[in-house]
């Protein structure tokens, strides 16, 4: 079965929300399609965030979410990938691969110079997906603190 990609826009809305409150459950968060509905709607809205879904057939299979942004020591926009998810059905069957070639593509059609992005340190699928399609393990560390 083929995967076709596009660009979701605010017509997309539940199928984008489901997805990602599936992705959010994946990282241990309680399902809340309100408060994802919320969010999505307003990136969405504001032009905040791009967000691409992968259709195998007829079915929304997976997702991808970007966050523009730039890097003022390269003076440069980045995109910043902070959401793949691909639901279980659909997985081995290429769909997060062509959600990042798409995106890679996209990127360059708009003159990203970088995309950035984060992963669990046991999320050896992501890694590997990653470092097949280029992406490297950079020198910085990412450091965060709870508000």
């Amino acid at each position: 079965m083929g995967v076709s990609v596009f660009r979701a826009s605010i017509e997309q809305l539940n199928e984008v929300v489901d997805l990602f409150d599936a992705y959010r459950c994946f990282y241990q968060r309680p399902s809340d399609k309100i408060g994802a509905s919320a969010f999505i709607s307003e990136r969405l809205q504001r032009k905040e965030s791009i967000i691409y879904l992968a259709n195998c057939g007829n079915e929304v299979a997976g997702f991808i979410q970007v966050y523009p942004s730039f890097s003022s020591v390269s003076l440069c926009p980045i995109w910043i990938l902070n959401d793949l998810f691909v639901y279980p059905e659909y997985r081995r069957q290429k769909v997060a691969d062509q959600l990042m070639q798409f995106l890679e593509a996209e990127a360059k059609e708009q003159c990203v110079r970088r995309i950035v992005l984060e992963t669990a340190s046991d999320n050896d699928t992501a890694q590997a997906l990653y470092r097949n399609r280029g992406y490297q393990l950079s020198d910085f560390h990412v450091f965060e603190k709870e508000l």
